[in-house]
């Protein structure tokens, strides 16, 4: 659903280009719907957070 960049060697260039492609392909969009779908029926942040906290104790 995303746009993977190498934070280590960004360039202003590179930047605008993954803003470009993700602003003008729908398909971003949909995935990023989908993943927040399933994020919401898998409780939430709510449920993230308390799963994190169970996991580190």
């Amino acid at each position: 659903a995303g746009f993977m960049l190498n934070t280590q060697q960004l360039s202003a260039e590179d930047l605008k280009h993954a803003v470009n492609e993700v602003l003008q392909h729908s398909i971003y969009k949909e995935n990023a719907k989908k993943i927040s779908q399933s994020f919401r029926e898998a409780g939430g942040y709510i449920k993230a957070v308390n799963e994190i906290i169970t996991f580190t104790r």
